[in-house]
């Protein structure tokens, strides 16, 4: 059976990732059920993990801190969802992935300050370059930063997209990596539903108006978020979160060709550069 690192697993998720984040934003842009879609993604790829529980052992929690980082993470994964969906209806997504390579500063500094992890040199120049990249991306002419809605979503969830790294990695410390992908999107979903303003949406005639595209979006977003739990169980959350930034490149370039996201060209082109060069540095 093929063995594969933490450091292939994330960069397996990283590809994944691209072509996930190019379908949403070409099927988001559209719609006006964000939260409709969030609820069926974290439901309907776990018909695709199934099979997966006959071969691999479903380790639980033996102590109640692994429940309650299940709860905290589920929890956070929740918001962070809707928020990241809602942000696709009004940014590119060749815009959106630089940006949203802030969630590195965020996942270094919690992996510091709480699993003890070390800042390098040049890991601090990777967070500046991933900075600059995102002003790169927000700047325009006569001295304007634009913060519009868009790019406030993006930041906010690249934000919580931080804080997960550190939640999934300590709750992965209780479960195995299939357990804890069903529990999280379970607990997430059950979250949602509580939600009044998810209740209001036509979920169901949402599903079966789109049921076909629904189900291979979560066919390619499965395998992006579960070679990134495999990833951080075996390896460092600032190493795993680092390579995952290589679908800055696939993403932005995807947005471009397939989507037609051709306006600000080098300002797209500048602020994917910046990121990716940081994101290196930081693995490094």
């Amino acid at each position: 059976m093929l063995s594969l690192d933490w450091f292939q697993y994330a960069l397996l998720g990283a590809v994944s990732s691209s072509a996930f984040w190019i379908v949403c934003r070409a099927f988001l842009k559209n719609q006006e059920h964000h939260r409709a879609f969030a609820l069926v993604m974290q439901f309907l790829p776990l018909v695709f993990l199934i099979p997966v529980l006959a071969v691999e052992p479903l380790a639980l929690p033996q102590t109640q801190a692994g429940w309650l980082w299940l709860f905290l993470a589920g929890s956070v994964w929740a918001i962070q969802q809707i928020v990241v969906f809602k942000s696709l209806r009004f940014v590119d997504v060749s815009t959106r992935e630089p940006l949203y390579r802030t969630k590195m500063v965020w996942a270094v500094a919690l992996g510091i300050l709480f699993l003890g992890e070390t800042l390098t040199p040049r890991a601090g120049a990777g967070i500046l370059l991933v900075f600059l990249g995102a002003m790169a991306l927000v700047y325009r002419p006569g001295m304007r930063i634009d913060l519009g809605l868009g790019v406030q979503l993006v930041l906010l969830s690249a934000f919580l997209r931080g804080i997960t790294y550190l939640s999934d990695k300590l709750a992965l410390e209780h479960f195995s990596v299939t357990a804890y992908f069903f529990a999280v999107s379970i607990v997430s979903g059950t979250l949602m539903l509580l939600d009044p303003k998810t209740r209001r949406e036509p979920v169901k005639a949402f599903f079966s108006s789109h049921a076909k595209t629904l189900a291979v979006i979560s066919f390619v977003g499965i395998f992006g978020y579960w070679f990134n739990i495999k990833a951080l169980s075996l390896g460092p959350v600032n190493g795993v979160a680092s390579v995952g930034e290589l679908s800055i490149v696939f993403t932005s370039l995807g947005g471009i060709l397939f989507l037609g996201e051709k306006d600000h060209l080098l300002q797209k082109a500048a602020g994917a550069i910046l990121a990716l060069a940081g994101a290196f540095l930081l693995y490094s």
